[in-house]
Order: structure tokens, then C-alpha cells, then sequence
């Protein structure tokens, strides 16, 4: 008899880590500017991100890179590396 489960593989897209998802929604709702380019009403997105696992969480995903292109800061040469990077936990 072979095992019919897998394991997933981890996927930093579903903001598992609780520290990551508080960064990264930091990042979408301290964009003011581009919300308003994009049309989002930001008391509405901070109900639809609340405090727990998103429901549809490609679409955070989608909205951060919305935000960074809209914003510039992907193309910025001069940009801090550092201000973006920080230790996760990886859950196995």
C-alpha cells in the first residue's frame, strides 16, 4: 500500500508567519497615495485583512506589487535592501 499524502510545500505567498503578514499589510496600509491611484477604500481593506489568514491571500500579493509599481520603489537603485529583508519562520 503507497501513501497517498504529500506534504505541500511551503509557500511564502500564503502569510503563514504571523510577523510576515503584520509587515507586508504594514506595507499595503501605509500606501495611502497608491491606494487612492488604484481606487481601493482603505477602511474596507483593513476589515478584508483583519487579523487572521486571508482568505484569498494572492490577492495581497497581487495589491504589494500594484503598490511597489506604482510607488517606484522596485526599480529605485539606491534602495536599502536591508529595509526589506528580516528573518521568517518556515513551518514544516
Amino acid at each position: 500500500m503507497e501513501a497517498e499524502s504529500r506534504s505541500k510545500n511551503f509557500d511564502f505567498r500564503s502569510l503563514f508567519d504571523i510577523e510576515f503578514r503584520k509587515e507586508v499589510y504594514s506595507m499595503i496600509l501605509d500606501s495611502n497615495s497608491e491606494l487612492n491611484k488604484i481606487g481601493i477604500d482603505k477602511s474596507r481593506l483593513e476589515k478584508y485583512l483583519g487579523d487572521g489568514q486571508p482568505k484569498y491571500p494572492t490577492v495581497i500579493w497581487h495589491l504589494l506589487t500594484a503598490i511597489n509599481i506604482l510607488n517606484n520603489s522596485w526599480i529605485e537603485p539606491m534602495r536599502n535592501t536591508k529595509s526589506l529583508s528580516r528573518e521568517m519562520n518556515v513551518p514544516i
